[in-house]
């Protein structure tokens, strides 16, 4: 709800600075300025306020970052400074499954905040939140999300982020939770991931394991679930 706080003290603002309002008049103002937020924090659409952005550096010392918004989905590239047309910011692609996977997502959280490279390949392991249901805050999971690690391929010459492989690691939809989540968010459950592409997850529940610890690696563009 930050974005209306930060409408609210803009229109308050405005007000304040091009409106000549009687004392005995700014009550009322605040007043419906108040009842005009909340009718559109009421009625706002899950769309409207679900987004998230993540940040990474790749093995030649790029960075991308990606933001996702109201559906929409953004990636930029900055090159490194001692390449051709350093600092330039430029335009990256998802082919159509990553994008797709990206649109709803609420939370993004790139592994160790850096890519690696596997047998001349470029990789980075993203982890996205998406919302168990669309209408968010009601009726069952409403307030839940479906957490997983993305497996993407960055194609430098194209600069085009590519989905390669995903598996689910958290979820209200089903009883899949991790030890380390209480409560918390994805970006927390992933912080202390070091290895780019190599997690150690412990799940208190998981529909196929049951409770158990299993390490995730990316190693040829999949992951593989040991032991």
């Amino acid at each position: 709800m930050a974005y209306l706080a930060s409408a609210e003290a803009a229109l308050a603002m405005h007000v304040h600075l091009h409106v000549r309002v009687r004392p005995r008049r700014r009550f009322v103002l605040q007043v419906a300025l108040a009842a005009v937020l909340a009718a559109v924090a009421t009625h706002a659409r899950p769309s409207d306020v679900l987004g998230g952005s993540a940040s990474f550096r790749l093995p030649d010392g790029a960075a991308i970052g990606i933001e996702t918004s109201a559906g929409h989905v953004r990636g930029r590239l900055v090159r490194p400074t001692h390449v051709p047309a350093p600092g330039r910011d430029e335009v990256v692609t998802f082919d159509r499954p990553l994008a797709s996977a990206l649109r709803r997502a609420e939370q993004l959280v790139a592994v160790a905040g850096r890519g690696f490279a596997d047998g001349g390949r470029t990789f980075v392991v993203l982890g996205v939140a998406i919302p168990s249901v669309d209408a968010r805050g009601s009726g069952y999971c409403g307030a839940g999300s479906e957490d997983h690690l993305l497996l993407l391929e960055w194609k430098a010459r194209l600069r085009k982020l590519e989905l390669r492989d995903r598996v689910q690691v958290q979820s209200c939809l089903q009883p899949m939770a991790l030890q380390a989540d209480q409560g918390s968010e994805l970006r927390t459950v992933l912080r202390g991931i070091d290895d780019p592409k190599r997690a150690t997850l412990t799940w208190l529940e998981h529909p196929r394991y049951g409770p158990t610890t299993k390490t995730v690696t990316a190693t040829a563009g999949k992951f593989v679930v040991s032991p």
